[in-house]
């Protein structure tokens, strides 16, 4: 890197470097932009990498054949073969750049049974978002062909994430009006899977809203129908209702889920967000007792967090 770059390391989040990352529509931390000379970007990728791997990055941002901005002017040429436009997708996708009007545009070109096949498969299950788009209506609609050929898991979860998607960026947007319209619209396809992310999103409506009442009650009702065993999200609720509701009346209910997560799972996570809960409702001595358990199990497992958990 030394040899064929000058390295600037900057902040996005504060500084001049706000302003960049607006001009460069950084979308991820932390983000790899390799610059000619000139100033004209040549390459971009997204994530942390290994040191043979990021050395390998440095040598497909000098290959004039592997940089993303090869891809970018043979697509601006209009090159539409299926082996390269898989290439160019993939190079966005590795640079967290909106890649949608271009797997769109693809996608659309295929006919409607070969979006069936592996290679299709893929670009669809790795970076189709977009809910009104042609592919995504055709896998809505054919989610058993496609379950028959990679599992109904894999399929249902596709489907899911781009319900949350299509639902979730009504609330990024503060937009309740919209919310409620997209809402409406995913509870009139009546299937399982919309109903799940549809109470799923209510229940970061109402953080939202800090609704903390309605957040408690939606919270409870996913955890029967959804979550009933799973002892991770049951500690990841009952925590934020630790740091943002003080209604002790509440709280009691969010003991109620630490409590299962503790019974499915006892480990220093949910036993630490337990005593917690304990403390804030005054239950202090229990409170104390559980706290000790986590430094136990702590020191047992050799944690670096031992010291934090005894303070």
């Amino acid at each position: 890197y030394n040899a064929n770059f000058i390295n600037v390391k900057m902040d996005m989040e504060k500084g001049e470097g706000i302003d960049l990352a607006k001009k460069l529509a950084v979308r991820a931390f932390p983000t790899l932009f390799y610059f000619e000379s000139n100033g004209e970007l040549m390459h971009q990728v997204c994530g942390a990498f290994e040191s043979q791997m990021f050395i390998d990055l440095g040598k497909t941002a000098l290959d004039p054949a592997k940089q993303l901005k090869y891809y970018q002017v043979q697509y601006e040429k209009g090159n539409r073969a299926p082996d390269f436009v898989q290439e160019y997708l993939h190079a966005l996708g590795t640079a967290c750049i909106k890649s949608s009007d271009v797997l769109n545009n693809f996608l659309d070109s295929q006919n409607k049974e070969d979006l069936l096949l592996p290679e299709n498969w893929l670009l669809i299950e790795q970076m189709l978002e977009d809910y009104h788009s042609n592919a995504f209506q055709y896998l809505e609609s054919n989610s058993m062909k496609f379950s028959e050929l990679y599992g109904a898991e894999t399929v249902n979860d596709k489907i899911k994430s781009v319900y949350e998607l299509y639902l979730g960026a009504s609330l990024s947007a503060k937009d309740l009006a919209d919310f409620d319209k997209r809402k409406e619209e995913l509870k009139n396809k009546n299937n399982a899977m919309a109903n799940q992310v549809i109470l799923d999103q209510m229940i970061f409506k109402y953080a939202y809203m800090k609704d903390w009442k309605n957040y408690v009650a939606t919270v409870d009702e996913y955890i029967a129908k959804y979550d009933s065993d799973n002892w991770m999200n049951m500690n990841a609720y009952a925590w934020h209702a630790y740091e943002k509701i003080t209604d002790k009346k509440l709280l009691k209910k969010a003991i109620v889920w630490i409590e299962k997560s503790v019974s499915i799972s006892e480990n220093t996570y949910n036993l630490d967000t337990y005593a917690h809960l304990l403390a804030a409702v005054g239950r202090t001595k229990e409170a104390i007792k559980a706290q000790e358990k986590v430094v136990k199990i702590a020191t047992e497992e050799g944690s670096d967090e031992v010291s934090t958990f005894q303070e």
